[in-house]
């Protein structure tokens, strides 16, 4: 019996298991570094933050995350989905 028969990233991994079979190791490098940079949080150092101050002085959550990067300093809601920035996209 699966551990997680349900979840989609399963089947997700099963399918990039059958597309990368047979695959040279350097190939294999390449598509994996290709696979990373895509990903909306690539080259962020990530760090789980909690003030002390009133919630209403700073109208954040107690508790939020911040992501360091080249580009800038963002705060992103613990709760909240990771998704790529409006720059991100083509509209």
């Amino acid at each position: 019996m699966a551990l997680y028969p349900s979840h989609p990233w399963m089947q997700l991994i099963k399918h990039q298991y059958a597309t990368m079979t047979g695959m040279k190791a350097e190939e294999a490098r390449t598509y994996y570094l290709q696979y990373c940079q895509e990903l909306p949080l690539y080259g962020f150092h990530l760090f789980v933050v909690e003030h002390r101050e009133d919630a209403s002085v700073w109208h954040m959550p107690k508790q939020f995350r911040v992501a360091v990067n080249v580009s800038g300093i963002y705060f992103i809601a613990l709760d909240s989905p990771v998704r790529a920035t409006d720059t991100d996209t083509d509209e």
